[in-house]
């Protein structure tokens, strides 16, 4: 039974409903979180300032105690949070809720999230991946009970709210950005971190927040400062993205015969639906100005792009682009190095000075752009998230529009443009490979065979990641039925997967390759509670019908543990 994100917020409400308060002030059973705005999670941020990468330091246990220290009003200082040690098993891809409870009223207004080992290094993309780690609030009268703050995904996206208000020229004035929290706030997060390699790692979760304490009251009386509370949206969809040989958009390129399976998640927006030949659609529902905005993708992505359609009974007029009515944002993903697709990018963010102008009722629509010219993705992903600030109402002359302070005369394309939020890591090289294919003859055929196990991170038989095998590849009799059962998942609830990548595929794992051929695809093997793969089985095996393929020779790879590889022979 597949899990939404909407069913496992109302099993958080339910957690920390009852959610008890340690003498310390602390909330009782800490655990994980990692910390940025946006998407599945993209950081809604202007372009990170220089600042906001800081020395590297080791973990504290005592961290979250010190955070919640209340300061004088208006002091404005980083944090830092660490959550763990966390064990992450082998292989593991577990999902984990974590309650806390606010312990001081302020205003966030940046974020640097990371995952890190006992000695304060940064754990490398490589070998841990964040699929996502969202924070939200408990809120009966939400949608799903819920409201979304802020979170991350694959590429640990950071930012400041700054740059943003500094755009604003009211900010010389005391004009301010921020994200309130108030004492007493019940928070959860919801993070899942997979271990990509075949060994146990253990690791903290570090969040550094900039917060400014104090309540708008007590700030605007110490420093003059008048603070606009941002309102936060999150909407998107998983989905499977074919190989077409060319640009695949989702969902405006589907229709409703081939859409296929897809999850679709808004909050705290209340409509939001998928609409084949459109885009997903969410209705505003209040009068606002968005002031921050970015998207989350995953590898393969070209962009993801918010537009406006306006209201039904006064829609926008088209601008003469392919997508409805008027673009707004398209948020880029940068690769590292120009390489693509790869696993090692980032999402663009709104230029400190992009202001869209919404009106209750406005129908945003968002679009996922992907280059499926060489490759298929499965499970792909496409995210907005977005801060609007509600206290900024839209006037008749800026309905339908968007517009860059600090360039009164830029064009549309310039506006939507989006801008790096984050350098890259000097100390995690990136690994790439050109020819990335080993060259050399076929394997020999191994035995005829109508199951393969997977046990210890091995395709058994016609394991290929691997020196030491017995056999070579499996042979199937065209027609017959070849099983794969993951032995794994029982030993430590690992999930494994069975995604053909173009023969031999026998190169070493890198942010550039493997990536799957667009054949054959099983889904994550393995039940997970919280389910964030559209194309997940809930069965530990999976059963290859051969009817329909050509005879010949097959590789596949993990999606999950990409280094793993495998083959068999149709004969």
């Amino acid at each position: 039974m597949r899990r939404s994100y909407l069913t496992v917020t109302l099993l958080l409400a339910l957690m920390m409903a009852t959610l008890p308060v340690a003498a310390s002030g602390e909330a009782l059973q800490p655990a994980t979180a990692t910390i940025t705005l946006g998407g599945a999670g993209a950081w809604v941020g202007a372009s990170a300032p220089d600042d906001l990468t800081l020395p590297m330091s080791t973990p504290d246990p005592a961290s979250r105690a010190k955070a919640w220290i209340p300061q004088e009003p208006g002091t404005k200082k980083w944090i830092e949070l660490f959550y763990g040690p966390y064990v992450i098993h082998p292989g593991s891809d577990f999902s984990r809720i974590d309650p806390e409870i606010a312990q001081m009223d302020g205003y966030a207004v940046g974020f640097e999230p990371s995952v890190v080992y006992a000695d304060g290094t940064e754990a490398s993309g490589h070998d841990i991946h964040i699929h996502h780690a969202h924070w939200t609030w408990l809120d009966p009268d939400a949608p799903g009970g819920h409201r979304w703050f802020y979170g991350t995904g694959e590429e640990r996206t950071q930012g400041s709210l700054d740059p943003s208000a500094k755009a604003d020229p009211r900010y010389k004035d005391g004009m301010r950005y921020g994200i309130r929290v108030k004492r007493g706030d019940q928070l959860g997060f919801i993070s899942m971190l997979h271990n990509k390699t075949a060994r146990a790692l253990t690791v903290y979760i570090k969040i550094r927040i900039q917060m400014v304490y104090g309540t708008h009251e007590q700030i605007e009386e110490e420093k003059g400062w008048d603070f606009h509370n941002l309102t936060p949206v999150l909407v998107g969809s998983t989905f499977n993205v074919p190989r077409t040989g060319g640009e695949y958009v989702y969902p405006l390129d589907s229709t409703k015969k081939n859409i296929g399976p897809h999850g679709n998640y808004a909050s705290p927006v209340a409509s939001s639906k998928v609409v084949p030949g459109v885009g997903q659609v969410f209705e505003v529902p209040w009068d606002g100005t968005i002031v921050i905005g970015a998207g989350h993708s995953h590898p393969g992505a070209r962009e993801v792009v918010l537009s406006n359609m306006g209201t039904k009974k006064d829609p926008c007029s088209q601008d003469g682009d392919r997508f409805p009515g008027v673009t707004v944002a398209r948020s880029r993903n940068i690769t590292r190095g120009d390489v693509f697709p790869s696993e090692e990018f980032q999402m663009g963010l709104a230029q400190p000075g992009w202001r869209v102008h919404v009106r209750k009722g406005d129908r945003l629509v968002l679009n996922g752009v992907y280059d499926a010219t060489n490759y298929a993705y499965p499970d792909a992903m496409s995210f907005f998230g977005m801060y609007i600030d509600t206290s900024e109402k839209t006037s008749d002359e800026e309905v339908c529009t968007a517009e860059l302070l600090n360039d009164p005369g830029a064009t549309s394309d310039e506006i939507s443009w989006t801008v790096p939020n984050q350098k890259w890591p000097e100390h995690h090289p990136m690994k790439t490979c050109e020819r990335c294919d080993k060259p050399g003859p076929l394997p020999k055929p191994g035995p005829e065979t109508n199951t393969v196990h997977i046990a210890g991170f091995q395709y058994l038989p016609g394991n290929l990641g691997y020196e030491g095998e017995p056999f070579g590849p499996p042979v199937v009799q065209k027609g017959e039925t070849l099983t794969f059962i993951n032995e794994d998942y029982a030993l430590g609830a690992v999930r494994h997967s069975i995604t053909t990548c173009r023969a031999p595929c026998n190169g070493d794992y890198t942010v550039n390759y493997p990536f799957h051929d667009g054949e054959i695809h099983s889904g994550a093997l393995g039940y997970m509670w919280e389910e964030t793969y559209v194309t997940a089985r809930s069965e530990p095996y999976w059963e290859l019908d051969t009817s329909k393929m050509d005879k010949g020779y097959y590789t596949y790879y993990c999606q999950l543990h990409a280094w793993m590889r495998g083959g068999f022979y149709v004969k």
